[in-house]
This record gives C-alpha cells, structure tokens and sequence, in this order.
C-alpha cells in the first residue's frame, strides 16, 4: 500500500493529534485526553497463512459522508454505483484515516503478482460487556478478561484488535509456540463458563456457507458493471427507436442473469452440502462426568473424548492420549492411512506444527481407528476452530480463490480502456455536430452515446470465456478436473514444468529388489529374500548367540501399518518390506499379545527354520514358542518427511529388554549411527544403487536395557542416540510406461523438465536420465557446500559425475562445459538459501534435479523458477507436494481425489499423459480466447466506422439491421467460436502470445480495420459514381427534416451495410487459428454451418432479398444487378485479403521476426528467461571465480 500513502497523506496530517500520548494503562482502556487520534499505528501488516495483507484504519466523517450523499443524488445514483464496484473509494470519500484503535472500518490491500493489487473493505465490529463476560488470548497461550473486543472478519477469518501490539491479529487458536506440557496440563477440560468465553472470541465451530435467496444473488449480480452497461445500451437504443433490438437483447441478457444466479446458487448448495455438518462429541468437564455437547460448541482448549470406532474430526485437535488411524484423503488426497501418536509431555520442548504435524488431527478428516492401552480414553485438546482449521482454510480457498496475475487479463483491461478512448472521441464529435444541426432533447443523448455501445460491445466479457468454458468441458471428458478456470488460459503460456518422482514419474507401487546387511561395520553379501538370509547366517547367529537377524526384525516391525475391518492398510512400501521380511503382522487384541507382561500395540512372527528352532530351545523357549520367534510392537514413532525417518520400540516374547529399531534415507540414519558400525564404503555403495535408480532405505537398532515405564516416558530423540548400523533395504520404482513419452514431448515443446522429489539425489539422477529429462551428453553437476577451513565461510564446490566417480571442477572449468545441469539436495539448498542466496539464481537456471526436498523447500524452488520468470507447472501425487502445486501456476494432482483442492486441476486417472493433454487444451483456450477477442474488437472498430461514415452522412444502420449483425452474425458465431478443438499432433516448440498489446496482435487489428474501412470506402466510392445515385442529403433536408429523423434506407446504407455483413462473418474465419495449437476451423461443425449458413443469407441479401426483407431491415437495394454483383465482387475481394493478410503478415512475418529476437537467451537445450540469460550467470561465474582466488 506505499503507493496509495501518498494519496492519504495530507489526509493524515489533517488529523489533530492529541498532546498527551496514546498509551495503553490496561487492557481494554487508554489514557487520552481528547477524542482526538494519533496518525501513528494507522497501518499493519496481517497474515492468512503463507499471504500477507497491508490493513489501514479510517473513521467515518460526517461531512464527507454528507457530501457524498450529496453527490449521489447530484447524478441520480451513478456515482451511488461507482461506490459499490469500489468499495475502497467511497471509504476515501466518507471516511479519514486514523489510528486503528478508533477506526471503524479498514481497508485491506492484497497484492497478486507484482502489478495487480485488489482492496476490500470491512467494518470493525465490537463485542462489549452487556453481551456477557469476553475474554481475550495472550501470547502465553492463557485468556484474561477484558470489557471488550474489537475484531472483524475477512475471508471468514477474524482478526482481533490487541491493545497491547495496537495491531489486529489473526485469532487461530492455542497453536502458539507453546511448550508441550501445556496441553498435557489442559487434560482437565474446560468449565462451562470458560468456554462460553471463549465461544464469543473464537465463534462457533462450524463451517458455514451462506447461500444466497433468488433476491439478494439478483441484487448482486443485476448491480454487476456488465449487466449496468447492458441496461445503459438498452435505454440508450430505446431512446433512439431501435425497440427489436434492445428488446432482443433484454431477453438474452435476462436468460443469462437468470442461468447464472441459479448455478451460482446451486454451486453454494453443493459446497455448503459438503463442508456443512454437526455431531456429538463427549468433553472433558473439571470435577465432572464427561459432557456431551453439538461439535459446534466447541473452542480452542476443549479436551474430546475420540471413540475406538473412530470419528469424523470437527476442528483441528492435538492427540494427547493413545493411537488413532486417520484417512486425511478429503484434504490431502493422500490415500494411505495415517497414524497418529500421542504428543510428549515436555516442558523444554515448545509445539511447532511442521514438525508436531504427527501428533495433529485435523478437522475434516476420518478417524477410523483408536487405541489405548491402559483402558483409559483417547484424549486430544481442540487447537483450532471453524474456518481457522485445515479444513476451514481449505474452503476458504475455493470460496475467496487467490487471483491470477497473467498479463492476457491485464492487457485485456487496457485494450477495453483504449475502446473506451476511442468511444469518447466519437461521442464529442458526434455530440458536436448534432448541435450544429440544431438537435435537442434526448434524441441527442440516444445518438451520441449510441457510439459507445458500439465501440464497447456488451458482449466482450461473455465471450471471451468461451474458450475456458469448452476447454474445461474436453477436459472432463479426459478425466481432468478443473476447479479454477481461469488457470486454464494460464496454462497455455507454461513454459516449465516441474515433477515430483514416486507415484509421478514413477509407479506408485515399490518392489522389494534386495537387501545388504551390515555386520561389524562391512557390508555383507547381497540377499533377495529372507530365507537366504536366515540360511546364511544361522551358523554365525549360532556362534554369536543371536537367534534372529534384527535386519529382519526391524524390517517386520518398523512401520505404521493396521488392520482396518480384517484388512492391512498403510503405506505399500511397508508391506512390501513387511512380506519381504517373511513375518505375519497380528492385528490388535488378539491372542498373542496376552503372552506379554505388557500391553503391546501389535505382534508379528516369524517360523523359526529348524536350525533356528534349536538355538530358541539352547536360549531357554518353551518348546510351544520354538516353532514360532514372537515380536510385539509397544511405541510407534511414524514417518515424518521432516526428518525423514520413521522408528518403533518392541519386545520379543520371552525377553527382558526392549528393542529400537529406526528405518528412513540412508543419509539421516548414517548420521544416527555410531561411526564404527556404518561401513567405510557406506556412500561408495549408496551411489552405487542410487545411480542404478533404487530406492534405497537404511535400517538402525538399538537395544533399550529399561523397564516398560521408563521406555514409556522416553522420547523419540533418546531413542536415537549410538544406533547400529544395520544395513540397506533396495527397494526397485519402475518408471511409468507413459513417462519418457510425456517427458520428450515436452523436451520437444521446449518446454524445460524439473524433478522435485523427497528421494535420494543419485536416485533422482538416475532417474532424470533414463526418462530424458537429461539428456545422454549432458553433463551433470553435483552441488554441495563445504566450509572453507583458512577463511571458515561457506563454499559452493562443482562434482562433476563421470562413469567411475565424479571430480570436482572449479566454476572457471564449469564454464567450459558445452552443456550441464545441475543436481542439489534439501541440505546444501537450505545452506546456499541462508548463506550463499546470490548463487540460487543459476542453480534455479541450471538445476534439473532438487532432491531431499521436504515440502516447504518444494515450494521454495517453484518460486524461485517463477522469479526468474518462468509460468510454471507442477505435477504431483502426494500430501507433501500440496504447498508446491498450490505456489505453481498451474497445478495438476495424480489422484483420483476429487477432494484434493491443492491444485486447480486433478487427473482422476493418475496417468501422466495428462500432462500434454492439460498443456494442449490450455493452449487452445488461450488461442481462442486471443481470437474471440480480436474478433469482437475488430468487429467493434469496424461497427464504428461504418456508423461514423453514416453519421457524416446523416443516417444510420435500421434497427433490424443491427439486430441481423450483432445477434445473428455476431453473437452466435463468438458462441460457437471456442468449440474448435486442439491440435493433436507434437507440442509446438513456442507458447502462444500472451500480451494483447505486443506488435502481432496490434498489428493485426490494425490492418484488419484498415481492410475494412478502405473497402467500406471503397463500395461507397463506387456508389457515388453510378448515374443512378442520389445523395441521400438531398433527398431530405437534415436541417428541416431533422438529423437521422428521416427514413434511414438509402443507397448509402446498402453500400456500407452489404459488404460489412460479410466482414464479420469472416473476420471469425481470419482470427479462427488452427495449426499449431488449434485444428482447423472446420472441424468446429457448428462454427462451419454459421459461416455458411450466414454466407449464404448475406449473399442473398446483398443480390435478391425479398421485398419482406427489404422492408424489415429497411435496405434499399440498387435496380442494377450488375452493381449488386461489383459490392459481392469487392466483398469477396476483402475475404481473400483478410485471410491472406492475417495469415502471411501475422502468422508468417511477425512470428518469425519475434523468433529470431528472441534466439539469442537459449542457453543449454532448455529456453531460459531474461534474468538467467549471460549477463547473470557470467556474473555469477566471476564472483565465484574471485572468491576462489583470494588469499
């Protein structure tokens, strides 16, 4: 908002500050000694999630306030209009600014992309002691009282004004940073009275979605500047006569009013049907039994009860006691269940939601499983309520989408303004010579600003949605889904596009390949199963007294899988793993965990082989157990990307002690582990089969000599302390039958391919090779950052990867490199964000592969490649890829969720061929959209000089005639104009234009109107010369019989009108591209009859109407039918040119020249933006260079 402070400054400098200073004594109270307002703390800064508002405070003043009644009832309610399309000025012309702790309104400014900014305004509403005792949050996590609470809501989010901060904030919930014991302290629950407080601060849990009655969606709609400017058109042609046509125009815009107010009503009923809903839940009361309540009544602190059956969750809560299963597919489209597990009672640890997020439920979400072992309750303590939840924000997105910056809309605007220019030029001069004729009354208002309904069609916004609305249809048919249409013409500029690996590029499903046991710190032999590994090393078990490989173990019971109604569900690489271990997963409760002397969570078995059978029998087990080696799981730790490991806490049958068995990226795991059990050759082997494109996983243990209630109270970070390292589980991701397909057709659009993927870098390299994303002679860059010892600052170090290792190479040898693309993973991308942020500009330019990548560095680097000034795509099929496909210009999701609305398009069949098909259909869109508008523009100019001439003249196109060309010829023809589906052969090489005001679609305009007019010209040029011809000034006086008062048919009127119907008839068939993004026009049956169909009829009425015709459209035809054949001779003439124009000097000449412009910024085999041209990676090389050399 800096550059409206200017605008308000001397405003703000009006107001008379008080002498004493604004100083809080209490909450809720000041000390002032005036009612006169500080300019100090008129501006702060809010936030919803990851987007930044600037909010300003004004207070109503009466005198602007009367003056602006004033003024609305000076221009009988059009400045009343002005006001409500913008809100923000009526709020400059009522109120002042002044500090937020008197202001009563607030205006908010939302920047989208560096041009684009939108305002909103909001009353400030305030809660006050007469509506009951209020409390307010602190910083601390506890509520005190206070007398009132000022607060307003936007994006159905509130935002509470602190007296403390002298700020608003947004009011969430108790997810602070806030210790963990506080919500173990909190177990208590809530008495009625707090909550009841609370209640007032927070607002009801519930989701609500107002739909609209028919009266108030009329209001809102009918009051719209389209359907103002329709009702102006229409009194405008009523004024000056033209009945049929503003009666015509009446009904379709009515018909169109009314399918749009009962969509958008239906629309609401759909979304308040699926986010809408109340049950039961059991609380928590102090020193009462439990209390069941409506899910509504619940607030921040609330402690639920969870039901064994599960749930559905009402608000977003914090597990505080036992184990529960969570499906989050309704917001995440993630299909796996997920386990949750209890939060740690710490006071030194404070909550931080990304790394806490396994221990959250969220609202929105299905609980189908609870446990707890000690046969007491599932406990979990409400954090977040309503709109504040997960899926609160959810809804709120689809309600409130974030607008899109794309300069086809911007320049759209402009190009309207420029009609708009032009219009007011006609309208001066037509105003000014229609007084010189003595003119009056209305007739004078009906025939001046009858240009500007000409020049501006009222059709234009309509129409230029067609080409979204069939893309969006053909892409249903495709399984894709689009719940953003206005991403659709996005799309068609995209020129990267970035994936994520497993379940993209990859199949979803892993196949356990192998694995390689570590023992004494060396790496064993390679096992495909775990009955070799049993043969194998039964001999040295028996030596080492060791009955079981705890490979196998850990393999068998490191994971979060469950029975869900007699069926294994959770993540498909751990029941590979699990089968491949050999053991059989127990559900709970059943017989064999009443073996144990504690409670277990699961049990797995293996079947001992006979040898193993008899060192179970020399190790003391009965002779019922020998047969049988039992494990049961007693604590989960479940995955988290954040860390990138997962772990599990068991005890074998029979056994006094515990074990800890930790699995997750070899890289994490290795960093756990002592160094004398982590092979020497660990990387050496971890390249090896990450280069081979494995997925690889490291496995660690550690025996836990305490009792059931000290591992009880351990914690996860105790538990990984001096590991063993075990050894590595293979684990084989094919690539998708469809990826090197999709991958070179993209290559081949020049369209650039980036992998962002939570795997290991080798493997993503490997990957990224094998799918063609690079290329066999490309070389690839490993970037890693080391310290420098002597000056002891961070250093960017090159390896390039050869076929027998890598070498380092200096940035000087780099540069001599004739291709490369670069490599990074998650932690050398954060040190060089921190330390190094200069050199993200060329990794962003040169990288192809970011892996390691957790989900908020994903994002990061979308917007990194955005800032370069790439229009990027993102492809994902994961709960981690939903930041990265929300930051993306166009996101599309591989799940058949079509709850996920992370990204405006899902692909419901998981096939990465909707990549091409997205790119193709947004192409087209956009195309279309292009051609409707030069269509509609052209057809505009074209309307307005050919009235002009008839002006100068002193008639007019009839009624009927307009009605023939803008419904008939016009209307119908811009309707079925996006029908035209897209070409279905290679992605071209180049994204279509995107700026309406670059020289092509300037140009092409320009010469189409200059086509038209000169013709107009010249049909009357020759008209003039015929010995039949007569003025029409001279068969009535202008002055006597007034200005366009007299019959308009005349010999004039045929000479414009005959061969402009034809103008615009194929002025669609000129602006209709087919090749290389769209097919040819012909294939749009529709479209084909309408030209035909209209070409036929204007052929007939430029030679032989019927004298009906004649009448209706009031035309005077020439006696001379060799004359009417010259106008259809030249007519035909304007076709050929059209078409030959726009398709040589448009199509041809402009685009080749804008090629070879634009040659110069290819670097590498990918198109790289202005900012990553020489100059700036040039630069970037030298400082590097310098740095080398400094002593």
């Amino acid at each position: 908002m800096k550059d409206r402070q200017a605008i308000y400054l001397d405003e703000v400098k009006n107001i008379k500050d008080s002498k004493e200073e604004f100083v809080p004594i209490e909450e809720g109270e000041f000390s002032k000694s005036s009612n006169k307002e500080s300019d100090d703390g008129c501006q702060n800064r809010i936030n919803i999630g990851k987007e930044e508002y600037e909010i300003e405070g004004y207070k109503t003043s009466l005198p602007r306030l009367i003056g602006a009644g004033v003024i609305i009832c000076a221009t009988a309610g059009t400045a009343g209009l002005v006001f409500y399309w913008w809100k923000w000025f009526y709020l400059f012309c009522t109120s002042v600014p002044c500090h937020l702790h008197y202001a009563n309104r607030i205006l908010i400014c939302e920047c989208s992309g560096k041009k684009s900014k939108r305002y909103f305004v909001k009353q400030i509403s305030t809660l006050s002691k007469d509506d009951g005792q209020l409390c307010r949050p602190s910083s601390d996590g506890c509520f005190e009282d206070t007398e009132s609470v000022r607060f307003f809501l936007f994006k159905k989010n509130r935002f509470i004004y602190s007296p403390r901060t002298e700020k608003f904030e947004l009011c969430t919930g108790i997810d602070g940073n806030l210790s963990l014991n506080y919500y173990h302290a909190a177990l208590n629950g809530l008495s009625d009275e707090e909550q009841d407080k609370r209640r007032k601060l927070y607002g009801p849990n519930y989701i609500h979605v107002p739909v609209d009655s028919f009266g108030k969606q009329f209001a809102k709609q009918f009051f719209q500047p389209f359907y103002i400017f329709q009702i102006f058109s229409v009194f405008v042609w009523i004024v000056i006569e033209y009945y049929y046509f503003a009666g015509a125009i009446v009904i379709m815009a009515g018909m169109g009013l009314l399918v749009s107010i009962l969509e958008t009503i239906q629309n609401q009923r759909k979304i308040k049907d699926m986010v809408e809903s109340t049950e039961a839940v059991c609380v928590v009361r102090p020193n009462e039994p439990f209390d069941d309540i409506t899910s509504d009544k619940l607030v921040p602190g609330d402690i639920i009860v969870i039901p064994p059956s599960g749930c559905g969750m009402p608000c977003d809560v914090l597990l505080l006691r036992g184990t529960v299963i969570v499906d989050e597919s309704p917001l995440t489209g993630e299909s796996v269940p997920v386990m949750k597990t209890a939060l740690p009672n710490s006071s030194s640890i404070h909550f931080l939601e990304s790394e806490h997020n396994r221990h959250v439920l969220y609202g929105g979400t299905a609980v189908l499983q609870a446990r707890y072992f000690e046969g007491e309750h599932v406990l979990a303590c409400v954090i977040r309520t309503g709109y504040s939840t997960a899926k609160g924000q959810m809804v709120s997105s689809i309600l409130y989408p974030q607008p899109l910056d794309f300069q086809f809309e911007r320049d759209s605007y402009k190009f309207i303004g420029i009609l708009a220019g032009i219009s007011a030029l006609g309208v001066g001069y037509n105003l000014t010579r229609l007084l010189q004729l003595g003119m009056t009354g209305w007739s004078v208002f009906g025939h001046t600003f009858d240009i500007v309904t000409i020049v501006v069609p009222p059709a234009l916004p309509a129409a230029m949605t067609v080409g979204s609305y069939y893309a969006s249809k053909r892409l249903e048919k495709q399984k894709i889904l689009c719940i953003n249409p206005r991403a659709i013409n996005v799309g068609g500029s995209l020129n990267l596009f970035c994936f994520d690996k497993t379940g993209t590029l990859t199949e979803d499903g892993m196949n356990f390949k192998t694995m390689l046991p570590s023992r004494e710190g060396k790496f064993d032999y390679e096992v495909s199963s775990h009955q070799t590994l049993l043969s194998m090393i039964a001999s040295a078990n028996r030596e080492d007294d060791e009955p079981f490989p705890k490979l196998l173990e850990g393999m068998a019971t490191c994971h979060s899988l469950t029975y869900i109604n007699d069926k294994l569900c959770g993540d498909p690489l751990e029941i590979q793993i699990l089968m491949a271990s050999g053991a059989t997963y127990e559900p709970p409760n059943t017989a064999g965990g009443q073996t144990y002397d504690v409670l277990v969570e699961t049990v797995v078995k293996f079947k001992r082989s006979l040898s193993s059978q008899q060192i179970a029998l020399e190790n003391g087990l009965s002779s019922e157990a020998n047969s049988e080696h039992v494990i049961g799981i007693v604590k989960i730790f479940p995955f988290a990307s954040s860390i990138q490991r997962s772990g599990v806490v068991t005890k074998t049958l029979d056994q006094p002690f515990f074990d800890f068995f930790c699995k997750g990226s070899p890289e994490t795991i290795m960093k756990l582990c002592t160094p004398e059990t982590v092979p020497k050759n660990f990387h050496q082997t971890l390249s090896w089969y990450a280069q081979k494109g494995y997925r690889i996983i490291a496995m660690a243990h550690r025996s836990i000599k305490k009792n059931y209630v000290k591992v009880q109270k351990m914690q996860r970070e105790e538990f990984e302390e001096n590991l063993t390292f075990l050894g590595l589980i293979i684990m084989e991701n094919r690539e998708k039958m469809e990826t090197k397909e999709v991958i070179k057709e993209l290559e081949m659009a020049d369209i650039r391919t980036v992998m962002i993927t939570g795997d290991n870098l080798d493997t993503g390299i490997c990957v990224a090779r094998n799918c063609g994303m690079v290329k066999p002679n490309t070389n690839v860059i490993k970037v890693e950052v080391k310290t420098d010892p002597i000056r002891n600052v961070k250093k960017i170090h090159y390896y390039q990867i050869l076929e027998d290792g890598v070498e380092e190479r200096s940035p000087t040898e780099l540069r001599s490199l004739l291709t490369y693309t670069m490599a990074i993973d998650g932690t050398n991308f954060d040190i060089i964000k921190e330390e190094i942020p200069e050199a993200l500009e060329n990794i962003y330019s040169r990288g192809t592969v970011f892996a390691r990548m957790k989900p908020n560095q994903k994002q990061t680097v979308i917007k990194g490649l955005q800032d370069l000034g790439y229009v990027v795509g993102m492809c994902g099929d994961g709960a981690n890829d939903c930041g990265a496909l929300k930051a993306a210009h166009v996101g599309l999701s591989l799940t058949d969720t079509e709850s996920s609305v992370a990204a405006p398009f899902t692909a419901s069949n998981s096939s990465l061929k909707s990549v091409p098909s997205l790119i193709r259909e947004c192409r087209c869109a956009l195309v279309t959209s292009f051609g409707v508008f030069k269509y509609m523009a052209a057809y505009s100019l074209i309307q307005f000089a050919s009235v002009m001439i008839l002006y100068q003249i002193g008639t007019n196109l009839t009624d009927f005639q307009f009605l023939y060309i803008d419904l008939f010829l016009i209307t119908f023809t811009s309707a079925v104009f996006g029908r035209t589906g897209p070409y279905q052969g290679p992605l071209h090489n180049k994204p279509p234009p995107t700026s309406l005001m670059a020289a092509g679609p300037v140009l092409s305009l320009l010469s189409q109107f200059i086509l038209g007019v000169g013709v107009i010209l010249a049909s009357l040029y020759l008209t003039f010369q015929q010995d039949w011809f007569v003025p029409y000034n001279k068969i009535y006086n202008l002055t006597e019989d007034g200005f366009l008062e007299s019959p308009l048919d005349c010999h004039e009127n045929y000479a414009v009108f005959a061969p402009s119907q034809f103008m615009y008839i194929f002025l669609a068939v000129s602006f209709c591209k087919g090749f290389p993004y769209r097919l040819c026009f012909l294939t749009n049956v529709l479209l084909t009859l309408a030209i035909i169909v209209a070409t036929v009829f204007s052929v007939y009425l430029t030679l032989s109407p019927t004298e009906w015709l004649l009448e209706l459209l009031e035309i005077k035809l020439p006696d001379e039918i060799g004359f009417r054949l010259l106008i259809l001779g030249i007519s035909l003439v304007y076709i050929i040119l059209s078409i030959l124009m726009e398709a040589f000097l448009v199509d041809y000449i402009l685009v080749k020249f804008d090629c070879q412009k634009k040659c110069f910024r290819q670097k590498s085999y990918w198109p790289l933006p202005t900012r990553a041209g020489n100059e700036g990676i040039d630069s970037f090389f030298k400082t590097e260079v310098e740095l080398c050399q400094m002593p």
